[in-house]
Parts: structure tokens; C-alpha cells; sequence
């Protein structure tokens, strides 16, 4: 992979740190490289998640690994937090992490994944753009969000139910095993 000549600009994600917002976040794999095609990447990028949760004190409502993306909702716990660290730090260490297995196991696979900046060879997991955030406070679009998180495999035909995509919120809950997500914050969704 070698970067384009013409440099791109760079999209622009605006963040809102508003105290109480869920955020609906969605970024992709480098030039969306089908990378989460990697049972490894997939078994890192939850550990790394989960680290980052703890860490940065948010609540991780949904998530689904797709081969070339992800999608998240999470709802930050403190009154101030910023979002561009939350997703730095997520994609940061599953990236660092992912990146040094595969200098040792695979230099090949490792290189592939390297590309020129200023002359020097980086390691590049993550599409550079800042992906998509959406701000959610109302329970219908909370409730939304999480149904299309977990639905998405089922809709790119991977499985045939939510909880059958290893790589998702829904299967951990279903199996309850790894990355549980956090529901009992949820705000109800009254009909």
C-alpha cells in the first residue's frame, strides 16, 4: 500500500461532548481493507475496547466488527470527556497491538499493512479520517441505533441473526462471554 501522491484532505468529524449523549460511531479499516477478516485483529480490537472502556470511564452499549469497519455505541460516564480521545485511544491500541502481533508472526502481512508518510514506513490500520459520530439522547434513536449496530451483519448476509456474528455485541450477550456490553443504562424505550 503506498499513499497517493496528491494528498487527500482529510474529512473533518465534528464531535460533541455533550454531558448525557450516547454516540453512535462508526470508522473504517485503511482504504476499507477487509482487515477484520482477521480472527486475530477481531480478537484484539474487543480486548482493546474493553481496556479503553474501563479507562475512559464510558459505558459500551453495542458494537459489531464488520470485515471492513466497525460500529459502536457508547455513552461516556464523566460530565466531560472528549470524544476525538475516546476513538483515538481505541483505534490507537487495537492498531499498536494488532500491528506488533504481526511484526512477529507475519512480516509479509505486517509490510502489506505499512505505507509511506514523510518517508518513513507506518503501520496503517485505520482509515484517517475521523469516521461518523452521531450524538443520541432520545430512546427511540438509542434503541435505533443499537438495533442497526447489531442487525448489520444480517443485513451484508453474513449470518442470519444478530447474535450468530461472533464479533458483536449481540453474540457476547447471547453466549454471555467476552465483551458484554453495558444495557442497564439504557434509557427504557416506552411504547
Amino acid at each position: 500500500m503506498e499513499s497517493n501522491s496528491k494528498a487527500q484532505p482529510r474529512k473533518k468529524v465534528k464531535h460533541y461532548n455533550a454531558p448525557g449523549h450516547a454516540h453512535e460511531l462508526t470508522f473504517s479499516c485503511y482504504h476499507r481493507y477487509p482487515y477484520l477478516e482477521s480472527p486475530k485483529a477481531c480478537s484484539i480490537f474487543p480486548e482493546e475496547l474493553g481496556q479503553t472502556k474501563d479507562e475512559l470511564q464510558f459505558e459500551l452499549w453495542a458494537y459489531v466488527l464488520m470485515p471492513n469497519h466497525v460500529h459502536l455505541l457508547i455513552h461516556p460516564k464523566l460530565e466531560t470527556y472528549q470524544m476525538s480521545r475516546i476513538l483515538q485511544s481505541i483505534k490507537g491500541r487495537a492498531s499498536k497491538k494488532y500491528g506488533s502481533y504481526l511484526k512477529q508472526s507475519n512480516v509479509a502481512l505486517y509490510d502489506r499493512h505499512c505505507i509511506d508518510v514523510r518517508g518513513r514506513r507506518t503501520f496503517r490500520f485505520w482509515q484517517a479520517c475521523g469516521g461518523f459520530d452521531r450524538n443520541l439522547w432520545n430512546p427511540t434513536a438509542i434503541h435505533a441505533s443499537l438495533a442497526y449496530i447489531e442487525n448489520n451483519p444480517v443485513r451484508a448476509d453474513l449470518v442470519d441473526a444478530p447474535e450468530k456474528w461472533l464479533w458483536s455485541s449481540a453474540h457476547a450477550q447471547f453466549v454471555n462471554k467476552g465483551l458484554v456490553p453495558d444495557r442497564g443504562s439504557i434509557p427504557m424505550l416506552i411504547k
